[in-house]
């Protein structure tokens, strides 16, 4: 972490190699080095270490090869069209459900005092006087 907070008013940098993570660390890659990393070992591999470049050229290879499956590629890619409706949907459910996720807080037990107080306080000040 590099920052972290003693109290309300103090704010602390952490020092040391560890702190400033791989990236600063390490110089940066050769053009050879560059091309070698595009591609990964390992597809599960490269998701753990949330290596973007790695994911997308694994999905480009991915595409072009069930492309280049002619008709037996065609299950692949109606699956995979199939799952993009779905996950669409899926996210869409998400997004009809998230302000209600907002309120979860003006309904804990341990806040519900002082939530509900500040929604009063705030619809009072709104009103016309």
């Amino acid at each position: 972490m590099l920052l972290g907070a003693r109290n309300s008013d103090e704010i602390v940098l952490a020092t040391g190699a560890g702190a400033l993570g791989i990236a600063v660390q390490n110089k940066p890659l050769t053009l050879v080095q560059t091309i070698l990393h595009t591609f990964p070992t390992s597809l599960i591999d490269a998701m753990a270490r949330k290596d973007g470049l790695q994911i997308v050229a694994f999905a480009v290879i991915f595409a072009m090869a069930v492309m280049v499956a002619g008709e037996a590629g065609r299950p692949v890619r109606f699956f995979c069209d199939s799952l993009t409706q779905v996950m669409f949907k899926f996210a869409g459910l998400i997004m009809k459900f998230a302000p209600f996720g907002g309120w979860e807080g003006a309904f804990d037990d341990s806040k519900a005092h002082e939530n509900f107080g500040s929604v009063a306080r705030t619809r009072e000040s709104e009103e016309p006087s």
